[in-house]
C-alpha cells in the first residue's frame, strides 16, 4: 500500500487520529443512548483501524525493527488507539 518510509509514517499518523476520533465518538454516542449512531462511528473507527494497522506493519517493515524515536512514539500511539477502539466497542453492550 505505502511505497515509502515516509509515506507510511504519514499514513499512521493519519489512520490513529481517525480511529481515536471515532472511537471517542462511538463512546460518546452509546453514553447518549444514540445506538444508531454509535454503530456508524463504530464502523468508520473499525475501518481506520484496519488501515491503521496496514500502515503499522507496513512501517515497521520499513524501519527493519529499528525505528526512529518519531516512528516509535507514532507506533506506540497506534496500538494504544487499538485500546481506545476496543473500549469503544465494548460501550455498545
Amino acid at each position: 500500500m505505502y511505497e515509502t518510509r515516509e509515506q507510511a509514517f504519514e499514513g499512521i499518523q493519519i489512520e490513529t487520529k481517525a480511529v481515536i476520533r471515532y472511537s471517542k465518538a462511538t463512546q460518546k454516542a452509546a453514553r447518549e443512548g444514540r445506538q444508531g449512531h454509535a454503530w456508524a462511528m463504530a464502523d468508520i473507527a473499525k475501518m481506520a483501524l484496519q488501515c491503521m494497522r496496514q500502515a503499522h506493519e507496513e512501517l515497521w517493515e520499513f524501519c527493519k525493527g529499528q525505528p526512529t524515536p518519531e516512528e516509535m512514539e507514532k507506533l506506540v500511539e497506534a496500538e494504544e488507539a487499538e485500546q481506545t477502539f476496543k473500549k469503544s466497542v465494548a460501550s455498545l453492550g
